[in-house]
């Protein structure tokens, strides 16, 4: 609400602008922007055959390392090329795959009749074939996480292959005292068909195509190969709304690209054309993207390739794949519309009064040359746009004359603020006003070409038509709209230049050639001019409290405010903290040179890091602790703080009473067995005190995941705040505790011990990883077996035998013999001893 007590109405999320047309909302910039778009002309004559055909063909597939893997028909084998000189032998089949694709968990999925087949690409473990009785898989697609995603060709049922297999390991068993999962393999693989899908009659699906973030992408063809879009949330049970590709016939395949769209394979195009789903209940036809993704001249008209990485691949000439690649360059469409009603439910904007008179227009946007964009409004009694005719423009930026009604119109005028509202940054994404082209432009609400222009209803429509070069386009953040308008000629004016014309005599357009408005009308507009710098005025006299709140201060201000009160930051606390810190300012002097104090400038530095735990205040002595022996722990970490005195003293304790250590032995049992302690061992234990008092260290735990500054400089930061907040009598440590929780080594709950995040396996490296500290040895999983190792690692090893001599059959009660001596160890071993066991 201004300083004349009107109320505006913001339209600029997406929501808001339920119709739109050739118009995209950017949430990135959350901004209204013209869609990027072209026509893709007509088809070949023979799609249906050319689609049906690559249909038949077996995708590609590529890992990681660039190893390409197709199928041999010749050798009955899946075959692979890396940059090792020879081609290679990935697997051998008996039958020819339906498909085929690596996973994310490096494990290899092949499609066969009523079954699949998991190979291990890494080698842990040997093949194993899981039937599939009752669902034929015919496209395969590698879920995000693990597992993959089958789609049935017939039906058009999809199922979720889930779990994993054990690595393989030696065939004794464990003994009875060794606690084991019951079954051995809890997450077994096993297939989930997903909820049933309704597919429309006449609807049948062709590919399949999974999304990092776990949605998946369906495409089908409908009645004469028109091709629908379809997606599935990972966590839904129920098909999206069927999105039709606008100018498609018989596409046959698809692929998520890095930003969201999907490239769509089409029989005899020479590119890959793009289109952009939305989230969306009901059906809609989507435009394909201005963006050109060219393909090469020897391409081949078959399906992408399965992949794990951008980009997307697709075949050429021979066994190889090439990257899907963007040109530099945009199409725009030249127009669009948006509308806060239409389809859905419309974004009302009711003032609650039929007699309002509709005020200001207020819009952030930026207009590039050629750009431009018209707000058309319209005011009803009604809740409802239904029955308008006279829509009336206001023309921001350049519009072409051919979109404009003849006469003088309404033009938008940029302002140097980049907010009408006091104190406010604007809600647009491109930075700093540019006079005349971004930033914040105003226009007084009118009806053109009347004799009275003001604008009355309760209800305001608004409908928008964008216009760019086909390279650049308007982008409209935010547009508010005042009202009702205060009367200034009204207010302060005698009644000789009140209106004096209403009703048809107002609303009749004027002639060419007439005056085009009352003078009454005029003189009211022209005040507009002055109300209109007035009103800003005023409003940020109101406002000038906001000056002074650390909230709303500008940012180039802090520094300013902050010097009200002698406050001076530390250069590299960041801006939002500064406003934190000012915030509470005096508790801060209240609390200075206390705990309480240093724990609160702490936690201001580093965005919450003492309420969330990651910084940790805790005097001396509470780190001193008596330890057991722990045999195979390295606990030479000279400069983790939870370990102190581990590699100097050392401790041990042998059993529940034996203790041997240094000669401060007397000091320790008394501070840890109070209960068995003499008159001398408490003098003892209050001088081991004395000499911690005063003694406190700053535990940061692990890595300030909370923290955007780098390492160094958040701890030079830390240090700088203990040195000003801390008392000048209390020797302040600052550290970094390496381990989260030391299991067995009597942890602090509360001190040295926290949550986060699992730690991702790191590969292991050389002269500096510890085997069994976290790094890992980790397998490459590539389709090229000779890379990967897995050849190897699955190859027949020599086993020992055990031969117990020859069968025989033994009466009860009679006694036998049992001979081993036709046993053998396996190559460079040799037997030891001979363990027999009663079965049955």
């Amino acid at each position: 609400m201004d300083a004349n007590r009107q109320r505006f109405w913001l339209l600029a999320d997406d929501h808001h602008w339920p119709a739109r047309s050739h118009v995209d909302y950017r949430s990135a910039c959350r901004a209204l922007h013209l869609s990027s778009e072209r026509s893709l002309g007509a088809m070949v004559a023979d799609a249906a055959a050319v689609a049906a055909s690559a249909l038949e063909r077996l995708p590609h597939a590529i890992d990681r390392e660039g190893a390409t893997a197709w199928w041999d028909e010749a050798a009955s084998a899946l075959q692979v090329r890396s940059h090792l000189p020879a081609p290679a032998t990935l697997l051998e089949l008996p039958e020819r795959p339906q498909d085929f694709a690596p996973g994310h968990d490096d494990v290899l999925y092949v499609a066969l009749a009523d079954r699949l087949l998991l190979h291990d690409l890494r080698g842990r473990w040997p093949d194993f074939v899981l039937p599939t009785a009752g669902f034929q898989a015919w496209r395969v697609a590698a879920a995000a996480g693990g597992g993959a995603w089958l789609l049935e060709r017939g039906s058009g049922r999809l199922a979720r292959l889930r779990g994993c297999l054990q690595a393989a390991r030696p065939a004794a068993d464990y003994a009875a005292t060794t606690f084991r999962p019951d079954p051995e393999n809890a997450d077994a693989p096993r297939l989930h068909l997903a909820p049933a899908l309704a597919w429309p009659a006449g609807e049948r699906p062709q590919a399949i195509a999974a999304h990092a973030d776990g949605r998946l992408a369906l495409l089908s063809w409908f009645g004469d190969g028109e091709c629908r879009l379809r997606l599935l949330e990972a966590d839904a049970r129920v098909l999206g709304a069927a999105q039709t590709l606008a100018g498609l016939r018989f596409a046959y395949a698809l692929d998520w690209l890095g930003d969201g769209g999907i490239a769509v394979r089409v029989p005899g195009r020479r590119d890959a054309p793009v289109f952009r789903p939305r989230a969306t209940t009901e059906p809609l036809t989507l435009q394909p993207a201005g963006d050109i993704y060219p393909l090469q001249p020897e391409a081949e008209e078959a399906p992408f390739a399965h992949r794990l990485d951008q980009p997307p691949r697709y075949p050429v000439i021979g066994p190889a794949l090439e990257p899907l690649h963007r040109l530099s360059v945009s199409r725009l469409a030249r127009r669009g519309e948006a509308a806060n009603f239409g389809a859905g439910l419309p974004h009302l904007i009711d003032s609650g009064d039929a007699a309002t008179v509709w005020h200001r227009l207020y819009a952030e946007a930026r207009l590039p040359a050629e750009c431009g964009f018209v707000v058309w409004l319209a005011a009803t009694a009604e809740p409802s746009p239904a029955g308008i005719v006279d829509w009336e423009p206001h023309v921001f930026g350049a519009v072409p004359a051919e979109e404009l009604p003849a006469g003088p119109l309404p033009r938008a005028a940029w302002e140097r603020l980049p907010s009408e509202l006091p104190g406010h940054p604007g809600l647009g994404a491109w930075g700093a006003p540019q006079p005349g082209r971004a930033g914040l432009w105003t226009v007084l609400v009118q009806r053109h070409g009347r004799r009275v222009r003001a604008l009355r209803g309760r209800y305001l429509w608004v409908r928008i038509t964008l216009h760019g070069n086909g390279r650049d386009s308007p982008e409209i953040a935010a547009l508010r709209a005042y009202g009702p308008r205060f009367p200034v000629r009204d207010q302060y004016l005698p009644r000789l230049y009140h209106e004096t014309e209403f009703g048809a005599a107002a609303d009749a357009r004027v002639a060419p050639g007439e005056a085009h408005s009352t003078p009454a009308d005029f003189l009211e507009r022209f005040l507009g001019n002055v109300e209109g710098w007035l009103t800003a005025l005023e409003d940020r006299v109101a406002a000038a409290h906001l000056v002074t709140d650390p909230d709303t201060v500008a940012e180039p201000s802090l520094d300013w405010l902050a010097s009200w009160i002698g406050v001076a930051f530390d250069p590299a606390l960041p801006a939002a903290r500064r406003r934190h810190w000012l915030r509470h300012a005096a508790e801060l002097a209240r609390f200075h040179g206390t705990r309480h104090g240093l724990l609160l400038a702490l936690d201001l530095a580093t965005d919450g890091g003492v309420r969330g735990g990651r910084i940790v205040v805790v005097e001396g002595f509470r780190i001193r602790r008596l330890l057991a022996t722990l045999l195979g722990v390295d606990l030479n970490v000279e400069d983790d703080p939870l370990l102190p005195g581990l590699v100097i003293s050392g401790n041990s304790v042998v059993g529940d009473t034996l203790i041997l250590g240094e000669a401060e032995r007397v000091e320790l049992l008394a501070l840890f067995r109070d209960e068995l302690a003499s008159a001398a061992e408490r003098a003892a234990v209050l001088a081991f005190y004395e000499r911690l008092a005063y003694r406190t260290l700053v535990l940061l735990h692990g890595e300030q995941e909370g923290d955007s500054m780098a390492a160094e400089h958040a701890d030079g930061l830390l240090r700088r705040i203990i040195e000003l907040e801390a008392p000048a009598h209390v020797e302040v440590q600052i550290a970094r505790a390496s381990w989260p929780l030391l299991t067995g080594i009597a942890s602090l709950v509360g001190v040295d011990t926290w949550l986060g995040p699992p730690r991702p396996p790191q590969p292991a490296r050389a002269d500096h990883s510890t085997l069994g500290h976290g790094d890992r040895v980790l397998g490459v999983g590539s389709l090229d077996p000779r890379l990967s190792g897995a050849a190897a690692a699955l190859a027949p090893l020599p086993l020992p035998v055990a031969d117990a001599g020859a069968d025989a059959r033994v009466a009860h009660g009679r006694s036998f013999m049992l001979d081993g001596g036709g046993s053998r160890a396996a190559p460079g071993r040799h037997l030891t001893e001979y363990r027999w066991r009663l079965l049955g």
